[in-house]
């Protein structure tokens, strides 16, 4: 089954619309009544307190920046950044909420000029991820030849077992090898 279908279904926002749902179906007893009060101060609490942040904060903060890097040999950032469909469609570099990682790895690239560059991607289309990373990154002035692109995958079992390594590892803990 598609981990993502899944996630769709138990996704918290969606736990409202549920909740609305419920509430709505029962609204003539006590229970459907009580279902969209809920629902509704939860809504109201969601859309006016900063509750995502607050619930994401210990999530980001897990691994603290490091003071220092000293000496760094090289740097990988996974793909995940670029939006390989619609850069073909525009003919310009587009990204989604995750271009940080982007960021971050060019500001990594400017101030540790001897690191060797990586940058994990993929795609089956004949525009692929690391086609739009590279444009960007080529583009922000990283010499074409410090970087590596890996954007082929022998067989989609590989994908598949990339892509699912990356999602069990969670957030990157370093990133700097």
């Amino acid at each position: 089954m598609n981990t993502n279908f899944v996630w769709h279904l138990v996704e918290p926002s969606h736990l409202l619309v549920y909740g609305l749902m419920l509430g709505l179906m029962g609204w003539r007893w006590a229970w459907g009544k009580r279902c969209l009060w809920v629902t509704a101060v939860a809504l109201i609490a969601c859309s006016i307190l900063p509750i995502g942040q607050v619930l994401i904060r210990p999530l980001e903060q897990r691994f603290p920046m490091p003071e220092a890097l000293g000496k760094v040999d090289g740097v990988i950032v996974l793909a995940g950044a670029e939006m390989a469909e619609l850069t073909e469609y525009y003919t310009e570099p587009q990204l989604n909420q995750h271009a940080d990682r982007l960021t971050s790895f060019t500001m990594l690239a400017h101030d540790f000029p001897s690191a060797r560059l990586v940058h994990s991607g993929g795609g089956t289309g004949s525009y692929n991820q690391s086609d739009t990373a590279r444009a960007i990154l080529i583009g922000s002035g990283i010499a074409a030849d410090r970087i590596t692109f890996e954007a082929n995958h022998a067989t989609p079992s590989k994908a598949r077992a990339l892509h699912e390594s990356r999602w069990r590892l969670g957030r990157a803990s370093g990133g700097c090898w």
